[in-house]
């Protein structure tokens, strides 16, 4: 089997406040003007990283892996009363008609370890099973599409498709419903289509879809009700919109959305109602408007609001009460006023709120009550 295996104070007056905050050099020193570097992680001009909540590890290579190959292994299925002879036709009857139909070729039970796909030969030994009982990694795979795992249901661990230079879709994972870990799709260049996991309802970490320059839309992901992990949607040059994710809900460990030139609004997102996490929102370029955002309440991470040129309010944010981190409003070229952010009151890190040149009033600002780092205005 091949290849499987952050004791003077300086007190500012915002908005008939007096915020005290501690001056540069003690406590929280990031106020630099700050955004995310090219591949998504967080980081400052002075090349200061962004707390651990967004540059979690998104999981191992396969080259990290042992590559020992797994034990192909056949669980074997409960057996059925043959007797023909029994008089309780009807119970027999109603036993057939429940029972899981097998698609023809399927039914092989489930592999045991991580799955490790390189090449056809490592997908066609994986044809016919139902079930992984460790991860899949599709990595450098240089075919089409996934149809050989066609009869795949469940992966107990990840489900980890990048850096593949010929996958166009990901036909063949239709059937697969259940993602114990975390869902990662990258670095696909022809990837333009997922829609075949549609019957994916969630995954047990991260949701990532990133550095896909050919991807359309995320339709696919329509199913997808809870993410315990991030959200990210980093550097999709053609999708417009996340309407895919709307049937995502509850709480979220994370969202980041960035560097996608096309996206407009975030209004998918609307069912969202706490962000564990961090909100990192930079460098959309075409993007209008947060609404999509106007469930999350309570306390966040890191608020950040980067480099959004088309973005003129923030209304979508007003049910944030406190950022445990910093709030980063930088570098938004057409945004008018802050009355989006009306419901902040405290801040425990740094607050930044520069390189707005249409920015003529800080109102919106009026609830807050503390900052515990930097401010500069």
């Amino acid at each position: 089997m091949s290849g499987l295996g952050f004791t003077r104070r300086i007190a500012v007056t915002v908005c008939g406040l007096v915020i005290v905050s501690a001056p540069l050099g003690c406590g929280r020193t990031g106020v630099a003007l700050s955004g995310l570097d090219e591949s998504g992680d967080a980081s400052s001009s002075s090349g200061a990283s962004l707390t651990a909540e967004t540059t979690d590890s998104p999981g191992p290579t396969a080259t990290s892996l042992d590559t020992t190959d797994p034990t192909l292994t056949t669980i074997s299925e409960s057996s059925t009363d043959d007797d023909t002879s029994s008089s309780d036709e009807s119970s027999s009857s109603e036993s057939s008609s429940s029972s899981t139909t097998i698609e023809p070729g399927c039914g092989m039970g489930t592999f045991v370890g991580d799955a490790i796909v390189r090449n056809a030969e490592d997908a066609a030994e994986l044809e016919g099973f139902d079930a992984i009982q460790g991860a899949l990694f599709v990595q450098q795979y240089g075919e089409g599409s996934l149809s050989e795992l066609h009869c795949l249901r469940s992966v107990g661990g990840a489900v980890d498709i990048r850096e593949n230079p010929g996958l166009v879709d990901l036909d063949g994972l239709d059937q697969l419903s259940e993602i114990g870990g975390y869902l990662y799709i990258t670095l696909n260049p022809q990837l333009n289509d997922i829609a075949a996991l549609n019957a994916v309802e969630g995954v047990g970490d991260f949701l990532f879809v990133t550095d896909n320059p050919a991807l359309e839309s995320l339709d696919g992901l329509q199913s997808v009700a809870s993410v315990p992990g991030r959200l990210r949607v980093w550097n999709l040059d053609n999708v417009s919109d996340l309407g895919a994710l709307s049937g995502l809900g509850g709480a979220v460990g994370g969202i980041e959305i960035g560097d996608n030139q096309q996206l407009v609004n975030v209004d998918a997102l609307a069912n969202i109602g706490a962000v564990a996490g961090s909100i990192i929102i930079s460098d959309n370029p075409s993007l209008s408007r947060l609404d999509g955002l106007g469930s999350v309440s309570g306390s966040v991470t890191d608020l950040w609001v980067v480099r959004n040129g088309g973005l003129d309010d923030l209304g979508g944010l007003g049910s944030i009460e406190q950022a445990n981190g910093d709030v980063r409003i930088q570098g938004n070229v057409s945004l008018g006023d802050l009355g989006g952010i009306q419901g902040l009151g405290v801040v425990g890190g740094s607050l930044n709120v520069e390189g707005n040149p249409l920015l003529v009033s800080l109102l919106g600002l009026d609830g807050l009550q503390a900052v515990g780092g930097n401010l500069v205005i």
